[in-house]
């Protein structure tokens, strides 16, 4: 058995192999020709892409039920712990929303915005989808005496939502909730990842981390992880021959995006690999230590890689200058150097967060504070 700071670890080490798949996944598809997306080989490798977003989310709500832990009744309670994770949150939610932001000015945006425009603002991605989970999973801790109490809620609303997703995605609801608030449902309003599934597998995540901790402080880890493992392997099974077998016990919906059998799939396959690196010893140094440190930047990875990959409001991105064009090995060869680049963009600020934080604090608050200054003011 690995020592607990080892243990840990590795949740950032998982989160790291999932940033690497997504910044080689969107690089890819910002520049790959459509003649390379018809080919068989494409579509096997797209849908094995499918398993991203979960594995990440998963591995989310897991990190929350072990950092909640740690400090349950700070977490708890109002004061610093809470507000500091609250304010995260917010910017979480803002960030998702700038990257959406059809023009660099907000005069613009106010009087000239089209439906379109306002459409792709208020569309809901994986921050949007993480921030508003970690929300609910914030308010579950807030209002839950124990961990226990609080992962059996959760995993009763994970099932609710699980249920529900085929019934929501084919319901239109635009007249009946504000325009802000359809895309968290379904994608009858443009959306990528709305919490209906996508908030299942950051609350499973949740849970399996209570199970996770309860096991490890009574030495009995391995047993518990065994039974969740067969658990969700027999939940796969009824996923497989719900998929096998015909059944009209939901209204037509897209079954790769919304269908409960398929979010049984995707939990038994991203819980097996998150237990294997649980249970398993660490990854040798040269390969684990990388990781793990792209695994604890996730965040700025997300946000950076998005501008420079699809651009923004504000700039171009590689697929505006390049385009959609690149055979596969080209392809490749741009998203390894982006991947690159983003690792040692993470390097630089692990560097300048240990040994100059407050020339870091600085600057990022000049950043932030002259791309506001300049969204606010620009007349375009």
């Amino acid at each position: 058995m690995q020592p607990p700071s080892q243990r840990i670890e590795s949740l950032d080490v998982l989160r790291g192999i999932a940033v690497v798949v997504m910044v080689l996944g969107h690089s890819v598809d910002a520049v790959l020709s459509p003649a390379v997306r018809a080919t068989d080989i494409f579509r096997v490798y797209d849908a094995s892409r499918g398993f991203t977003a979960p594995l990440f989310l998963f591995i989310s709500g897991l990190a929350f039920m072990v950092a909640t832990e740690r400090r349950w009744e700070e977490y708890r309670t109002p004061g610093p712990a809470l507000a500091k994770r609250l304010g995260r949150i917010l910017v979480l939610l803002t960030v998702g929303y700038a990257l959406h932001l059809p023009y660099f000015s907000f005069d613009k945006v106010v009087r000239d915005a089209t439906p379109a425009d306002i459409a792709q603002f208020l569309q809901v991605d994986v921050l949007h989808c993480v921030a508003v989970t970690l929300l609910a999973l914030q308010v579950i801790v807030f209002f839950s005496r124990t961990p226990a109490v609080a992962a059996a809620v959760a995993g009763g609303l994970a099932a609710i939502v699980a249920l529900a997703a085929p019934v929501l995605w084919s319901t239109d609801l635009s007249g009946s909730l504000p325009l802000f608030l359809t895309p968290y449902l379904n994608v009858q309003q443009p959306s990528v990842f709305p919490i209906v599934p996508y908030a299942v597998y950051m609350l499973a995540g949740a849970v399996v981390g209570r199970l996770y901790l309860g096991g490890r402080a009574r030495g009995t880890e391995p047993a518990v992880m065994g039974r969740v493992l067969v658990i969700s392997a027999f939940g796969a099974v009824l996923g497989v021959i719900g998929a096998l077998v015909p059944a009209q016990a939901y209204p037509v919906h897209d079954w790769w995006k919304a269908n409960p059998g398929l979010i049984l799939i995707r939990l038994f396959v991203v819980f097996t690999l998150a237990a294997s690196f649980l249970s398993a010893g660490p990854l040798p140094r040269a390969v684990g230590r990388p990781l793990g440190v792209l695994g604890r930047a996730s965040f700025l990875i997300y946000t950076v890689h998005l501008i420079l990959v699809y651009g923004s409001s504000a700039n171009a991105g590689l697929m505006q200058f390049v385009g959609q064009r690149l055979n596969m090995s080209a392809a490749l060869a741009v998203a390894l150097s982006v991947l690159l680049a983003m690792t040692a963009m993470v390097y630089l600020h692990a560097y300048l967060k240990t040994q100059h934080a407050g020339r870091l604090a600085t600057a990022r608050t000049f950043v932030a504070t002259a791309v506001a200054y300049v969204f606010l003011t620009r007349p375009y």
